[in-house]
């Protein structure tokens, strides 16, 4: 890389300098690694200071001056490899493939001529590819997993929508089979709300149960997913929360409301359909 590199990526330096004017030809050779490298090849000692070389006989050597944060060059969720960083202006060849990263004060449209007009004031017949917004890189770096998600997503939706079809059909079927029991507690002095706090406790268990039976089944089958997940442990608290909190509430409401209806029973009219 050229100097700069690093501070138009807003990459951190985290320890010694970054590759600048001094590199040039005929200068000590010098290098930057990323920090996956140094604790790679120096797990209990810094990295500068130390001389690295390519995997060639040939190579020549070079003096490791900084250590920068990994980069995800391969894309995005996939780790960072070792990565080492030769100073362009010391070992530039005219056949080398060129990149360039610019930082613009907007995302205005007009930055793409304006980039063009410079490359081709140097050289008319540079040939330019693959010019945009570092946004696109990243869209299209995030595409399959995008994809992914709105599809979880998708199959995720019908099955809390399917979840609540289950539970409102059951607990309608419980309410309809206890109409005469609850008919005779009203009958012997049994109040609406004791009526409606015991149709939730029962309810509340079979929620429970299924909530137990569910998390024991996503933990037999998580491991499957995981690799969908980017620094995220598919045991983390915070998911099974997100997962199991609106089930959890959908369905205490369903029950609340089936139950209510059931503490409006008139008793006379529970007791004359039983009979």
């Amino acid at each position: 890389m050229t100097p700069g590199y690093f501070a138009t990526l807003h990459a951190p330096v985290v320890e010694g300098r970054a590759i600048d004017d001094r590199d040039q030809q005929g200068t000590t050779l010098v290098c930057m690694v990323n920090a996956r490298l140094a604790r790679q090849m120096w797990p209990t000692e810094s990295a500068i200071g130390h001389r690295i070389r390519r995997n060639s006989s040939s190579a020549q050597w070079m003096t490791i001056v900084g250590i920068t944060g990994d980069v995800m060059d391969n894309g995005l969720g996939v780790p960072p490899d070792s990565t080492l960083y030769v100073a362009y202006l010391q070992q530039n060849t005219g056949t080398a493939r060129v990149s360039l990263v610019v930082r613009t004060a907007n995302d205005a449209p007009s930055f793409r001529r304006d980039i063009e007009r410079a490359i081709w004031s140097v050289d008319p017949a540079q040939p330019i590819d693959g010019l945009g917004p570092l946004t696109e890189v990243l869209a299209q770096s995030a595409g399959d997993q995008r994809f992914q998600t709105i599809l979880l997503s998708a199959f995720a939706l019908l099955g809390l929508l399917l979840a609540m079809v289950g539970v409102y059909g059951v607990t309608a079927a419980a309410v309809t089979a206890r109409t005469w029991e609850m008919g005779v507690r009203m009958a012997l002095g049994a109040t609406s709300a004791s009526v409606v706090l015991n149709m939730l406790s029962e309810s509340a268990k079979r929620i429970g149960l299924g909530i137990v039976t569910g998390v024991a089944l996503f933990f037999a089958i998580a491991r499957m997913a995981a690799n969908l997940l980017y620094q995220t442990s598919y045991s983390d608290p915070r998911i099974l929360i997100a997962a199991i909190l609106p089930l959890l509430l959908t369905a205490l409401a369903i029950c609340y409301w089936q139950a209510r209806h059931l503490g409006k029973v008139n008793p006379v009219f529970a007791l004359k359909n039983r009979a």
